[in-house]
C-alpha cells in the first residue's frame, strides 16, 4: 500500500511538472509564430535582400525586441516576459532541437611566450613546438607537456632564467627556483587564464541570445565544451566565439558639454517632424525667460536701479516627446536614474537597437560631434544600495581617436 501511495505522489508531481511546462510553452510558441509572420512579411517587402539571411535576421530581431516585454500576466502570480518563460522551459538539447556543438582550446603556447617576454631561446622554442605536437595525442595539459619536453633537451637553461623577466613572475620565482617549481607556477597561471577565458566565453554566449546553452570546462586538458541548442547562424556564432577580446580605453563626452545635452532634444524634434511628414526639419524653438529684479527704497518705492534680464530658457527635454524620447530616457541628473554626466541616458535591452537606428539617421548624426560614437554599457546598471541588477542599459558618447584631444 505504501508503494502504491508513493507511486501516486510521483505521478501527481510528474503531471504538475508537465502542466507547468505546457504553461511555459504556449505563450512562447505564440511569440515565435508572430516572429515567423513578421520575418515572412519583412522578406516579402524587401525582395532585394538575400531571402534566407534576411528571414533569419528578421526573426531574431523580432524575438530580441520582445524579450523583456510581458507576454503573459496571471493575477496573484505576476507577469512573465518571453525571456522569463523561455528560461524556465526544459532544455531540449542538441538531439531534440539541433544547434551547434564546439570544443575550444585556450592557446597556452602563446601564454608561455608572453610570460617569457617573447624569449627566443632555442631550447624553449623547441619544447613549445614539441609540446604542441604531443598534445594532439595526449590527455595531459599543455604546461605539463611543455615541462616534460623541456626536460628532454640536454643543453638548456633553467626555466627560472627564462620566465623571471616577466613582472608577474619575478615576484613568485627567483634565479634559484627549480624547474619543477617554475612549472607548477606556470600551471597555476595557465589555470587562471583558462578560467578567465571560460567566464568570458559564457558572457559572450549570453550576448548571442542562445536559450539554455551548456558551457563546461575540462580543466585537465584546458578544453571548453560549448553546446548551443537552437542556434541558426552557425558562421556568426563561430566568429563570435573565436573573436579575440581587446581591452580599449575611450575618452567620453559629458551631457554637460556644449551642445551635447540639447542635441538629444533637437534630434527628437527632427525625428518628430519626419514622423509627421515635415521634411523641413524645423528646429525646436528657443524660448526665453524674463527676470524682473525690482529695487525698492526704504519707504517701498521703486528706484531707477530696477532691471529686466532676458535669459535663454532651459528646454524641457521630456515635454512633447518624439520617437527618440519615447524609447530613450535621458540622464537629467535627477530622480531614480541619476548618474554621472558621462551617461547620456538609459533604455531597455530590447529597445537598444531601435534607439541606435534613430541616432544613426543622417538627419540626427549631424547634431552630434563629427568624431564621436555611441556605445552601450556591457551590462545593465545595478542599484547603488541593493546591488540588484536592473533591465536598463546605459548609453555613452565616446570620442573616437581623431577627436581624443578635444
Amino acid at each position: 500500500m505504501q508503494a502504491k501511495g508513493l507511486i501516486k505522489v510521483f505521478l501527481v508531481l510528474l503531471i504538475l511538472v508537465s502542466l507547468l511546462q505546457i504553461f511555459y510553452l504556449f505563450p512562447t510558441r505564440k511569440a515565435e509564430k508572430d516572429a515567423v509572420s513578421y520575418a515572412e512579411q519583412f522578406v516579402d517587402s524587401n525582395p532585394d535582400l538575400d531571402r534566407y539571411d534576411a528571414y533569419k535576421q528578421a526573426r531574431i530581431d523580432y524575438l530580441d525586441s520582445i524579450s523583456s516585454e510581458d507576454i503573459l500576466s496571471i493575477p496573484l502570480l505576476g507577469s512573465f516576459t518571453y525571456e522569463d518563460l523561455k528560461s524556465r522551459q526544459l532544455a531540449l538539447g542538441l538531439d531534440l532541437k539541433g544547434g551547434m556543438s564546439s570544443v575550444l582550446q585556450v592557446d597556452l603556447k602563446e601564454l608561455l611566450i608572453r610570460l617569457s617576454r617573447n624569449s627566443k631561446d632555442p631550447a624553449f622554442r623547441t619544447a613549445l613546438d614539441n609540446a604542441e605536437k604531443a598534445q594532439l595525442n595526449s590527455q595531459s595539459d599543455f604546461v605539463s607537456l611543455f615541462a616534460q619536453e623541456y626536460a628532454k633537451i640536454p643543453e638548456r637553461k633553467s626555466l627560472a632564467s627564462i620566465f623571471m623577466r616577466d613582472a608577474s613572475m619575478k615576484d613568485v620565482i627567483n634565479i634559484q627556483s627549480g624547474d619543477g617549481e617554475v612549472a607548477r607556477i606556470l600551471r597555476q597561471k595557465a589555470s587562471e587564464t583558462v578560467n578567465l577565458t571560460f567566464n568570458r566565453l559564457k558572457q559572450r554566449i549570453d550576448k548571442l541570445g542562445v536559450t539554455q546553452p551548456n558551457v563546461s570546462l575540462d580543466g585537465e586538458r584546458d578544453l571548453i565544451l560549448v553546446e548551443m541548442p537552437g542556434i541558426e547562424n552557425f558562421e556568426r556564432a563561430r566568429n563570435f566565439l573565436q573573436a579575440s577580446a581587446a581591452l580599449e580605453f575611450w575618452d567620453t563626452y559629458r551631457n554637460t558639454d556644449p551642445g551635447v545635452g540639447n542635441a538629444f532634444s533637437q534630434a527628437d524634434q527632427r525625428l518628430k517632424n519626419l514622423e509627421q511628414g515635415n521634411d523641413a526639419l524645423e528646429e525646436a524653438p528657443i524660448e526665453f525667460d524674463t527676470i524682473w529684479s525690482p529695487e525698492i527704497d526704504s519707504i517701498g518705492n521703486l528706484t531707477g536701479d530696477s532691471t529686466f534680464q532676458v535669459i535663454e530658457k532651459t528646454p524641457d527635454l521630456l515635454a512633447n516627446q518624439g520617437p527618440l524620447l519615447r524609447l530613450f530616457q535621458l540622464n537629467t541628473g535627477a530622480g531614480e536614474l541619476a548618474w554621472g554626466p558621462t551617461v547620456m541616458g538609459f533604455t531597455d535591452k530590447n529597445k537598444r537597437k531601435a534607439v541606435m537606428e534613430l541616432l544613426n539617421k543622417d538627419e540626427v548624426k549631424s547634431l552630434f560631434p563629427i568624431n564621436s560614437k555611441f556605445m552601450w554599457s556591457r551590462k545593465p546598471y545595478s542599484d547603488f544600495e541593493t546591488g540588484e541588477e536592473s533591465d536598463k542599459y546605459m548609453l555613452y558618447l565616446i570620442k573616437t581617436p581623431n577627436d581624443a584631444d578635444s
